[in-house]
Parts: structure tokens; sequence; C-alpha cells
């Protein structure tokens, strides 16, 4: 079961991911999930972000470690609180005060399996959530990457290009994955079922590229066959 927060990743939600069965209010997740852990024998994989979990998520996960829930927490930590404009939010420092550390402070709230990784590592992400899912008792993955549109945003002004991504034609099998399972809006399915990236909607994060099985997907300059 998938309880999910308020945040870009509610988007998860919806087709065709739909992997979000329970959306309240902010900060819900975590403690919707441990309720949900307490009646029923399913794995509960809550999401939420590190702006929402700073402000609403960490008496909730307290009392999901004291209440011993089976459950696993994925904090989605991009440095910002990026679905309002990246306001700044605890975890990061200012007016003279240091950033309070995310992992410091969940430690504090008792979890004693904690795993970080950049949330651009499919096959390790892949494994920590097996990992995590497999055992019992709160476990927390920090799934960290900076927002994409403030990396796309300091190479502007650095005066630098996104990377280009492209389908190549030969290699593209159709199986879909890319577009019915990693669900990027860059990637558009044509009436032949075959791929293409939208240019004007691709960030250039390449993350695609990783889950493509065929290899079909490649930077642009690597696009011969």
């Amino acid at each position: 079961m998938f309880p999910v927060d308020i945040g870009c990743y509610s988007l998860v939600e919806f087709p065709p991911i739909k992997a979000g069965d329970v959306l309240l209010c902010m900060g819900a997740s975590i403690g919707v999930g441990a309720g949900l852990a307490a009646v029923s024998d399913q794995k509960v994989l809550a999401f939420i972000g590190d702006s929402t979990f700073y402000h609403a998520g960490v008496p909730a996960l307290i009392h999901a470690v004291h209440h011993r829930a089976n459950m696993t927490v994925c904090i989605l930590d991009n440095g910002t609180t990026a679905m309002t404009g990246h306001q700044p939010h605890p975890g990061l420092p200012a007016e003279g005060q240091a950033a309070v550390d995310l992992e410091g402070l969940v430690r504090g709230c008792g979890v004693e399996h904690l795993e970080v990784l950049d949330a651009y590592d499919v096959k390790g992400l892949t494994k920590a959530f097996r990992r995590a899912l497999g055992r019992e008792g709160v476990n927390v993955i920090i799934a960290r990457h900076r927002c994409r549109l403030l990396e796309l945003r300091d190479m502007t002004k650095a005066g630098e290009k996104a990377p280009l991504y492209e389908v190549v034609p030969e290699r593209c099998t159709k199986c879909g994955f890319c577009i019915d399972a990693f669900a990027c809006p860059g990637l558009v399915r044509m009436e032949d079922e075959s791929v293409v990236i939208d240019a004007a909607l691709c960030s250039g994060c390449g993350v695609c590229a990783d889950v493509c099985s065929p290899k079909a997907i490649v930077r642009v300059k690597e696009a011969a066959p």
C-alpha cells in the first residue's frame, strides 16, 4: 500500500503509475502508513518530500517507531520546497544558521535502518527498497538529488546546456516500459507504438536511458547505432 503526501510526487497517484493509494493532507503519509500497517499484513511504503517531512512528518515518524510499525518510509530529498516555488526549508542553511541534518534527524526519531541513495540510481534504489520491505519495523530510505529545475537554472546561468537525448528507432522494441512504467512526460508514444522524446519537455536528466533495457535511449552525440 502506498500512502503519498502533498508535493510533486503526488502525481504518482495518476495514470499510468497509479501507485498512490491514499493522499490525505500535508504530512499525513507516514501516520496513515503506520495506521495501515497496524491493521493489514500488506507491505506499506509511504512517500514524503524533504520539505514536508521537516514541516509535518517528524511527529508521525516518532510515533511510527514508538509503535513498531512495519513500514518503509521514502523521503524524497530534492533540497528545496519545489512544488510551491523553491522556498528554503530547515534542511538548508539560512541567516547564519546551519542546516538541520536530515539523516541525524531521522536517526534521532529512533530509526535504526536508514539508507541514503541518489534518486537517479534506479538499480541501487530498487535493491534498497527490497531490503527495506523485507525487514521488520520502520525502515527509511532517503532518495536524494537536487531538484532538476534548480540544476537547469544553474546551467543556464553558467552558459551551459542540458544534455539532449533521443530514441534510436532501430533499437526500440516498442515494449512501452518507458511510457507505462517510467512515465516521464518528455517521452511520447506515437500511433505506431514507437517512442520519441519531446525536446521541449526533456530536462536531460538521463534516467530514461538507464531504465531502457534495449538501450534505445541515448544522448544525441551517442545516437549512431
